[in-house]
């Protein structure tokens, strides 16, 4: 028997649960923090939703923004991820 198809919420939670740990690894000492805003933070997603993040540093260093790209594809492609990063 199939497993039941995830529901947006529960596909969102994982696919973070995957970004978070890489975009500690990846951004180091130079990230500050990761914030999740709109529907997926209000409890409203939806399936066309996109999931808003932005990964606040306190120093921007290209090549470990760099570095964090293919866990952001991933997202992007798995949840409709739209990242910002800002300075703090």
């Amino acid at each position: 028997m199939a497993a039941p198809a995830l529901t947006p919420a529960e596909r969102t939670d994982r696919v973070l649960a995957d970004l978070v740990p890489a975009a500690r690894t990846a951004l180091g000492d130079t990230l500050e923090s990761i914030v999740l805003f709109g529907s997926a933070a209000e409890g409203r997603l939806r399936p066309a939703s996109d999931v808003n993040v932005i990964f606040v540093l306190n120093r921007f260093d290209a090549s470990r923004v760099e570095a964090l790209g293919d866990p952001v594809r991933v997202a992007q492609a798995a949840i409709r991820l739209a990242p910002m990063v800002i300075l703090r």
